[in-house]
């Protein structure tokens, strides 16, 4: 099966649908992620792509993130995380 380019995240990433996500996202595994509709994150969301950016950089490809929402780059620098998606890997 082909793997998609990039994917729309959802615009609630929290502990109700975090799981489901993480299982989207490792069944796709898309390289680039859609955030500008993110209206909603909690640390279980940022969690999960931040378990997906490191799975796909093991697997030697890197993710990039566009349309990054307001809402996810506030939530990443409130938990002290780089809104770069390169530096999650090496943050982690």
């Amino acid at each position: 099966m082909p793997r998609p380019s990039a994917y729309s995240l959802p615009p609630t990433l929290t502990a109700e649908n975090a799981a489901s996500l993480r299982d989207e996202l490792l069944r796709a595994r898309p390289t680039t992620l859609d955030a500008s509709g993110v209206t909603h994150i909690g640390t279980p969301g940022i969690q999960v792509l931040l378990a997906f950016s490191r799975h796909m950089h093991e697997e030697g490809t890197s993710i990039t993130v566009k349309g990054m929402s307001e809402v996810l780059q506030e939530a990443l620098r409130d938990l002290g995380i780089s809104t770069d998606p390169e530096q999650w890997v090496k943050d982690s």
